[in-house]
């Protein structure tokens, strides 16, 4: 008779691990594998769709010309190029220590406190001259976005090469802003 019970307990393990060893899969299987087949399956209709978009835009671009609509384009009204053709005359100023007594007085500033000016040596390339300073200035983001604006504006080979924008410590509306800016300068013809 123990024999029999002996059977019955063996039979009763070998049902409960194969229980336990089938939960632990069903539980493998929806924790790990299933969130990850719905991603892949997620991704594979995205890039599907990606596709389909793109094929419809090269549809769309090999059946209407382009080219008329840039050729129909106005060419830039930039100063900086009027200055290069010699359409208009640049400003009388000569050296970049002019230009910045012109940039920082108040009249042009108009709100804004220059904080510092940094010179870099002048650079002699071939047929100009490359003058570079870096201007740190306080004031409100509307007037040292008007500033740049009037810089850009102005008929001189300035070119705004970097800025950069911080918050001040003392908080509320007002940035530092530095720009950097190069001055260039024709030779035989300033």
């Amino acid at each position: 008779m123990s024999y029999h019970w002996q059977k019955m307990a063996d039979t009763r393990r070998q049902v409960a691990s194969l229980v336990i060893l089938i939960l632990l899969s069903t539980l493998f299987f929806r924790l790990f594998y299933l969130p990850r087949q719905q991603g892949l399956r997620l991704e594979k209709s995205r890039l599907q769709g990606l596709r389909l978009e793109r094929d419809s835009l090269k549809k769309v671009y090999s059946q209407t010309n382009v080219a008329p609509l840039v050729a129909k384009k106005p060419p830039p009204d930039d100063i900086k190029l009027k200055v290069l053709n010699e359409e208009i005359q640049p400003l009388s100023i000569s050296s970049m220590p002019d230009f910045l007594k012109e940039l920082t007085s108040p009249r042009f500033l108009r709100g804004l406190e220059v904080v510092s000016i940094h010179d870099k040596p002048a650079l002699q390339e071939e047929g100009y001259d490359l003058a570079t300073s870096v201007v740190a200035l306080q004031g409100s983001f509307f007037t040292i976005s008007s500033l740049v604006d009037r810089i850009e504006k102005i008929p001189l080979l300035v070119k705004i090469r970097d800025l950069s924008l911080k918050t001040t410590e003392k908080g509320g509306s007002d940035v530092v802003a530095e720009l950097t800016l190069e001055f260039y300068q024709w030779r035989g013809h300033l």
